[in-house]
């Protein structure tokens, strides 16, 4: 079985094999990215390692504009983890990775994002991507954010921005209603680019990051309407 994986993954590197599309994560040119999500998202995944838009402008800022690769001993919590990241992440040898999620076993650690059993201040990093959207009192799990992460640590927080001005109705809970006004049947809200006003209300500083924060051919990753959150404790 394992031999066969191998075989289709080194079938797909040379059947897809481009200049058109980068992929960071798996270091892969392809001739296209596929399609992805419930309304087949063009030019969105990559064949060769799964990565979404997010997922690659998030690797390419931590590699490019972040210390996280200089050998230092780090400790990351990583929710919802995505194969892709997992594995990018399991190759930072000074990295010790923790993996939570409410719902999948195969976590290190299951935990409600809002109620975490961690010590205050033990994470010198936290990826938190396409989680906050699914959560009811998202200020709660950002304020949880803010207290494991180490006092000169960072937050990266993904969401996916969807409309001018962040809207969420807790009235709206038959799977008709959210799919009509969010999107999706798990998601309680659509954010604006607003969100980064509740991450500081809950205690960080904030950047905003997209593909411009990036040297070279950006286009090739197609990652140009994903926005990445850089969040620090602020003082106080």
């Amino acid at each position: 079985m394992l031999n066969w994986i191998r075989r289709q993954a080194i079938f797909r590197r040379i059947s897809r094999r481009g200049r058109t599309r980068y992929c960071p994560i798996c270091k892969s040119s392809v001739d296209a990215f596929d399609p992805a999500g419930e309304a087949r998202r063009p030019d969105a995944m990559c064949p060769i390692c799964g990565s979404l838009e997010r997922h690659r402008l998030a690797w390419a800022f931590v590699v490019e504009r972040t210390q996280l690769l200089d050998g230092q001993p780090r400790e990351l919590l990583h929710f919802a983890p995505e194969p892709c990241l997992e594995r990018a992440f399991g190759g930072i040898t000074n990295l010790s990775r923790v993996s939570t999620d409410r719902f999948d076993e195969r976590a290190d650690v299951m935990a409600d994002i809002v109620a975490l059993p961690f010590d205050a201040g033990r994470f010198h990093v936290v990826y938190c991507s396409h989680v906050l959207e699914h959560i009811d009192d998202d200020r709660a799990a950002m304020r949880e954010l803010r207290r494991v992460v180490h006092p000169q640590g960072t937050v990266f927080v993904q969401v996916p921005i969807t409309v001018a001005t962040t809207y969420e109705d807790a009235s709206l809970v038959t799977p008709e209603a959210r799919i009509e006004a969010f999107g999706q049947v798990d998601h309680v809200r659509r954010y604006g680019p607003d969100v980064i006003d509740r991450l500081r209300e809950c205690g960080f500083s904030v950047e905003r990051h997209d593909a411009t924060a990036l040297s070279g051919d950006t286009a090739k990753l197609a990652v140009k309407d994903e926005l990445l959150f850089e969040c620090r404790p602020s003082a106080g």
